[in-house]
């Protein structure tokens, strides 16, 4: 943001965009669009570009510099807003990056090891194998949900376990 209606960018040395540059020479209108893919937001951006070299405005230039990239700044993309538009999201499919994924994943994945954890202390208390039973009671709760009472063929009392927990 240079200003509340212009922005700019540094145009690098060896991106060899003379084509794009070309272009602008011919017709200055652009249209940017830019994409937040996980809150599923797209912002169009319609402009007036022109280019500006380093003999031009060399404050302009190192403004826009990245301090961190080591190219040098060839020149400059400086574009004039002249509308804006918050499209809709409909048809964005979110994406998301590696470490965005992996912030919304470890919380669940740590709490599977812990219920591994804890699940694996019941493995013999209730016993091993499968444990036959008889239905001895239905009520009608709802009309679509019934209760079963189920109970061992000999009726002898069920094998003595944890409580669930839910």
């Amino acid at each position: 943001m240079l200003d509340e209606r212009t922005i700019g960018y540094a145009d690098f040395r060896g991106n060899i965009q003379y084509l794009s540059v070309g272009n602008l020479n011919a017709n200055d209108r652009i249209a940017l669009i830019l994409m937040d893919y996980p809150n599923r937001r797209r912002l169009k951006i319609w402009a007036r570009a022109r280019i500006v070299h380093h003999d031009e405005d060399p404050d302009l230039l190192a403004r826009l510099e990245v301090p961190t990239y080591r190219a040098r700044v060839e020149r400059a993309v400086v574009m004039t807003i002249e509308a804006i538009e918050w499209n809709c999201p409909q048809n964005i499919t979110p994406r998301f990056t590696e470490g965005e994924i992996d912030k919304m994943v470890t919380p669940l994945r740590d709490r599977i090891v812990e219920l591994e954890a804890s699940s694996s202390g019941l493995q013999g208390i209730i016993g091993e194998g499968p444990l036959e039973l008889v239905i001895t009671g239905i009520r009608q709760l709802t009309p679509e949900v019934r209760a079963y009472e189920l109970r061992r063929p000999d009726f002898k009392d069920l094998p003595a376990g944890p409580q669930a927990r839910i």
